[in-house]
């Protein structure tokens, strides 16, 4: 989450920076194991002083990373990466992909999740 802050305005810096794409294969390790975000291909970037919240014509990022919120709205701001990295670390605490390919399951992580939670079932979502 040191990251996350970072990028969005922490540690003294002049800009904030909206990734649009975090997802586990943005995050790389280094040889002591430190994490690093790639790809800021989608990246939006503000000065600190200016508002991070952008209406978007078409929404960015991968599939099953992306806040539906945003999705939905086109209304993009800063939740949308904090609720990308989340699924990266219910991939990590579930040991599963983000892609669902089981029959009714629902297509991605978020949708597998709240279909075994609202059958009573938490006890599938960890492998």
């Amino acid at each position: 989450m040191v990251l996350i802050d970072f990028l969005h305005g922490g540690g003294g810096k002049q800009a904030k920076v909206i990734h649009r794409d975090i997802k586990s294969d943005n995050i790389l390790l280094n040889h002591d194991w430190k994490a690093k975000l790639a790809d800021f291909g989608l990246s939006l970037i503000s000065p600190l002083t200016h508002e991070t919240d952008y209406v978007i014509d078409h929404a960015c990022g991968t599939l099953g990373y992306l806040d539906p919120g945003y999705r939905k709205s086109r209304f993009l701001t800063i939740e949308s990466d904090i609720y990308s990295f989340g699924v990266v670390l219910f991939e990590m605490l579930c040991g599963r992909s983000t892609f669902i390919t089981h029959k009714h399951e629902g297509h991605y992580l978020s949708d597998f999740i709240r279909n075994k939670f609202d059958k009573g079932k938490q006890d599938e979502v960890v492998i």
